[in-house]
């Protein structure tokens, strides 16, 4: 399948491909994380000292921040927590649109400069054997269909990698009962 990817894009398309991918995911932490503070803030609302005491039981929290929470319990804190996440995801989001168009645009024109000159350099018998209006159908609508079709897989890209990182968080949670859901 690389090899097919290598005939049809370049080095330089492939490699910004990749990087498109790679931020594509970390988009889909970032949203993750934005999504997962949404029970801590409601937790915070509910129960604070409930909150602390489950806090303190993670061991990858700092000793800083669990002193910081029980030193001022303050929801301005874990307010400014939950909008500073979705914010940054949010501006992360249109960086990373903004790529996506940049890239897709950047590999379907080289596909369709490399297509157009297939039949512009092609024998004269092959041009003769098919019909011009195939020929404009094939610059045309093909490139469209490869803008989409390449649009799309970036975006099962990003909510893949989202529906796998939501489990993951539930089955951190809750093995049993990911298990017998899922």
């Amino acid at each position: 399948m690389i090899k097919k990817l290598q005939t049809i894009f370049d080095r330089k398309s492939l490699i910004k491909i990749i990087f498109l991918i790679i931020g594509l995911i970390i988009l889909a932490l970032l949203e993750t994380l934005s999504i997962s503070s949404i029970p801590l803030f409601i937790s915070f609302i509910i129960s604070p000292d409930l909150f602390l005491d489950k806090l303190s039981n993670l061991e990858f929290v700092p000793n800083v921040i669990l002193e910081f929470f029980t030193k001022y319990k303050s929801l301005f804190f874990i307010n400014l927590i939950v909008i500073i996440l979705f914010v940054s995801k949010n501006i992360y989001y249109s960086f990373i649109t903004y790529l996506q168009g940049y890239v897709l645009r950047d590999v379907v024109s080289k596909v369709s400069n490399r297509l157009f000159s297939n039949y512009m350099f092609s024998e004269y018998k092959n041009i003769k054997k098919n019909k011009t209006s195939i020929i404009l159908n094939n610059l045309t609508s093909e490139i469209g269909q490869c803008f989409a079709f390449l649009n799309a897989l970036a975006q099962i890209i990003r909510e893949s990698a989202l529906l796998i990182l939501l489990f993951s968080i539930v089955f951190l949670l809750n093995p049993l009962m990911t298990i017998i859901i899922f």
